[in-house]
């Protein structure tokens, strides 16, 4: 399976028209395409400005048909046309009056491509628990760097010991290990959960770290480095290494049947 993940920086206060825009025009639409199976729209809640538009795929093949395709420019131009993404690049000219001319242009999305290599997919508990997309639900983007060469490792890692832990983890609904495309030491590990507290939950529960813990050996020697200091409690630095944890609310989203 294939996720696409395009993101985009709105203007502030265009929160209510991005979420009303994918339940008007875009899950509408989009959920009708061949190959489509999850539509996530995501609100960064450290940066309430960034978005994250998640979406599964059978394959590659029918995410690029969409992307190629009308129904996307349509949804994009849709999306200039509300105002909704925020300032981009600013350019400055000398005009053929010879006075300055300034043009703030608006932000362009950034789209990543991943293979998804290993996947617990939405299902009903063992309480009959109901899978469907709800507003209360939260996602954890964990992106980590793995060392050259060490992927095949990395992978069997996250299939054999991540995987089973986080499915049976209180709260996790779903799960995806995907493979970045275009930076192949890049992994991003996505996690939908309940709600937030669930989310919180696992992290302060002491799970997160032993989990990272297996894959570390996996890491670039830099990385490996500053988790054996802060494991003897040193203060954190920052390396050029570091994974990037995002904490996602839900703030629409679809799930096909089946």
């Amino acid at each position: 399976m294939y996720m696409r993940m395009l993101r985009l920086e709105i203007a502030a206060g265009a929160r209510n028209g991005i979420r009303d825009l994918y339940e008007e025009r875009v899950i509408a639409r989009v959920r009708g395409t061949e190959g489509c199976r999850l539509i996530l729209l995501l609100q960064d809640e450290e940066r309430p400005t960034h978005i994250v538009s998640v979406t599964l795929w059978d394959d590659a093949t029918a995410a690029a048909r969409y992307e190629a395709g009308p129904l996307f420019a349509d949804i994009m131009d849709e999306v200039r046309r509300r105002n909704i993404p925020g300032d981009g690049e600013t350019r400055v000219r000398l005009s053929d009056a010879q006075r300055l001319e300034v043009e703030t242009l608006p932000q362009e999305p950034s789209i990543t491509g991943y293979r998804v290599y290993a996947r617990r997919d939405f299902s009903p508990d063992d309480r009959g628990h109901d899978p469907r997309i709800r507003t209360t639900q939260y996602t954890r983007l964990v992106t980590q760097k793995i060392a050259a060469g060490q992927g095949e490792n990395f992978r069997a890692i996250y299939t054999d010991e991540v995987l089973p832990v986080l499915g049976n983890t209180p709260g996790c609904l779903a799960v995806y290990l995907l493979e970045n495309l275009d930076e192949p030491r890049e992994f991003v590990s996505l996690t939908v959960w309940e709600n937030r507290d669930r989310a919180e939950d696992y992290e302060r529960s002491g799970l997160f770290l032993e989990l990272v813990n297996r894959v570390s050996p996996t890491y670039p020697q830099l990385m490996r480095w500053k988790l054996t200091l802060e494991s003897q409690g040193v203060r954190r630095a920052r390396t050029s290494e570091d994974m990037e944890t995002e904490h996602c609310r839900i703030v629409t989203g679809w799930l096909a049947d089946g």
